[in-house]
């Protein structure tokens, strides 16, 4: 009994010592460091890694001394370390600040150029400062956030219109919500999917996480909470299988040939309630982000073509009513511009791109992005596509877990932007799967703030071509381990 009482003081120890040098941790980077200063923000970012990594495998080998309720608080504590600052390492608040007064004080954010407001009396008169104008890094381009998104934004300015750390405080509120949110139904998922639900640690103590999503105020952590939410209801809702023992065998199209064959649960085994939360729940995830739109195709395969249009016409209803609020003459076309920009001029920590940016160099002496950039997403629709529609017979939630990793990481490597927060979807998918490679990618993300380093900004490419080998390396490790440990099973 002693032996036992001393073994548990010593894990409560372990955990106290890891949660109180993260925390150290975090500190240091979100108050005490700035973004320019990339070897004092490298060393701390590798620092917890390693100890993320060393707790995560030595936690995941314990018994029950340290419970899932422990890991979900450790989780809380680290990122309410940053909770009281204005982000130091992103400054994509200030655009969430500038959006969320617009539309506060009753204007449409959409069709209001930052470059076109700042000298009106209207701006002047409405607290739109000088400050808050040279601190957005978007002052020439059109918002792209969705309406969900813009309400949250709004709250911000709403109780805070002249604080820029009160505005940043109620941000942060929502983002931990989700948060919260996510460390709550990861374990419910993952008992779900007959996994262990010690995995929520992957994602509870990831530094990735807490500091681009908390700290950095990216709304991924309210985005990956609905997304996530919604595959939830159809679980509960019946409308996705989790064992080989529920459904029947249907047919994907009117046509009776095995490639299209499905298994789809009983119609009197679903719950059509679970079916409309759901879609409630995937629409506020589009209109958080619009990332999620890429994992509609996948459904087809999952829920048959019947439900997947009733699936898809809610969504898309939702959608066009919350976007309906902003809709006018020259929406689409402002909204468009965005879009545009995003392909065919903006680039950041991309790989296949750069690799393709180079070739330009070499053969026309200029960087193709307008060809390269429309090509890429040419290809990226159509790989996600084939990824979405591979034919799978008994599939299961677990294969949509894996289907969507996969869907997201083709595409994120045919991106000519990829930002740090875009990695979270990825690694929060990879907890339901056998792959590990996007917490690998999570610790490499650390590079690309090299670029903030150099007046004016400029990447290091060697860090990106490293970033990149490692992840693609690892990636690849994977899939030979995980085909080749199939192999021998069926083998057996």
């Amino acid at each position: 009994m002693a032996l036992e009482n001393q073994s548990r003081i010593a894990i409560t120890l372990k955990a106290l010592v890891f949660t109180l040098l993260s925390a150290g941790g975090y500190v240091a980077i979100s108050y005490f460091t700035n973004r320019v200063w990339f070897y004092q923000f490298i060393s701390l970012y590798a620092g917890l890694f390693v100890l993320y990594f060393a707790f995560v495998q030595w936690y995941l080998n314990l018994k029950e001394e340290l419970t899932i309720r422990h890991i979900q608080i450790i989780g809380v504590l680290l990122r309410l370390s940053a909770f009281f600052m204005i982000p130091n390492l992103s400054d994509d608040f200030f655009r969430f600040y500038w959006d969320g007064k617009l539309l506060f004080h009753g204007y449409n954010p959409y069709l209001i150029l930052p470059k076109d407001f700042i000298g009106t009396p209207e701006a002047a008169k409405l607290g739109f400062t000088q400050e808050l104008y040279q601190a957005m890094n978007s002052q020439t381009h059109y918002t792209i956030y969705p309406p969900f998104n813009q309400a949250l934004f709004a709250t911000s300015p709403g109780l805070f219109p002249h604080n820029l750390l009160g505005g940043a405080i109620v941000m942060r509120v929502w983002i931990l919500l989700g948060e919260i949110g996510l460390l709550w139904l990861l374990p419910k998922l993952l008992k779900i999917l007959n996994q262990s639900p010690k995995g929520v640690a992957w994602y509870a103590l990831n530094p990735y996480i807490v500091l681009e999503l908390t700290a950095n105020l990216h709304f991924e952590g309210v985005m990956i909470f609905m997304l996530l939410l919604a595959f939830y209801w159809l679980i509960k809702g019946g409308y996705l299988l989790t064992n080989e023992h529920q459904g029947n065998t249907h047919y994907l199209l009117p046509i009776q040939i095995k490639l299209f064959e499905i298994t789809l649960p009983d119609r009197s085994a679903v719950k059509p309630k679970y079916l409309i939360l759901s879609t409630i729940a995937f629409t506020l995830a589009v209109n958080t982000k619009l990332i999620p739109l890429i994992f509609l195709p996948p459904l087809l395969l999952f829920l048959g073509w019947r439900r997947s249009l009733i699936y898809y016409s809610i969504v898309i209803g939702l959608t066009t009513f919350l976007f309906s609020f902003f809709i006018t003459p020259d929406f689409i076309a402002k909204f468009q511009d965005s879009f545009n920009l995003y392909f065919q001029k903006f680039e950041f920590n991309a790989s296949v791109y750069y690799v393709l940016r180079w070739i330009g160099y070499q053969t026309h002496g200029y960087n193709l992005i307008a060809v390269f950039g429309i090509a890429l997403s040419i290809i990226s629709t159509l790989g996600a596509l084939t990824i979405a529609l591979y034919p799978i017979r008994r599939a299961q939630a677990k294969h949509l877990a894996v289907k969507m990793l996969f869907i997201l990481t083709f595409y994120y490597l045919m991106a000519t932007i990829v930002h740090p927060w875009y990695i979270s979807v990825i690694m929060t998918l990879a907890i339901f799967t056998p792959y590990r490679f996007p917490m690998i990618w999570s610790a490499m993300l650390g590079l690309t703030y090299y670029a903030y380093s150099t007046n004016p900004y400029k990447e290091n490419l060697y860090l990106v071509a490293v970033e990149y080998l490692v992840v693609i390396g690892w990636l690849v490790w994977e899939l030979v381990a995980f085909y080749s440990s199939q192999k021998q099973l069926n083998v057996r």
